[in-house]
C-alpha cells in the first residue's frame, strides 16, 4: 500500500522487525531509488535515519549503496527521514556530476 505525501512515496510494508512494523519511506528520484528509515535511539532519546540508495549503473549493472547516517538527530520520526532523502538527493546529484550525466 502506498500513500503520496507532500511528493514523497510512503511505502507501508508488513513486514515485521524486532517484533514490530517496518515502515520505510521511499522516493524515486532521477532514476534513482531512495529509502530512508528512522529508527529511535532509546539511550538518547532522539531518531536517526539510515539511507538506502538503488540504482542501475547501465544495462547490466545494478547498484545498491547504503550511505552514512545523516548528522542531525531529530525528535520526529518524519523529520528524520525528510533530512534523510534530503541528504540522499544530495549524493545522488554529487554522483551524477561525477560521472558527467549533469544535474
Amino acid at each position: 500500500m502506498e500513500k503520496k505525501r507532500g511528493g514523497l512515496y510512503v511505502a507501508a510494508r508488513a513486514r515485521t522487525y524486532a517484533g514490530g512494523e517496518l515502515i520505510v519511506m521511499v522516493e524515486r528520484y532521477r532514476s534513482h531509488l531512495i529509502f530512508a528509515k528512522a529508527y529511535l535511539d532509546r539511550s538518547r532519546g532522539v531518531w536517526k535515519a539510515s539511507l538506502h540508495v538503488q540504482f542501475n549503473e547501465d544495462a547490466q549493472n545494478f547498484r545498491d549503496v547504503y550511505l552514512p547516517s545523516p548528522i542531525g538527530r531529530f525528535t520526529g520520526k518524519t523529520s528524520a527521514e525528510k533530512h534523510g532523502i534530503k541528504e540522499a538527493r544530495k549524493w545522488v546529484d554529487d554522483r551524477l556530476r561525477k560521472v558527467g550525466l549533469g544535474v
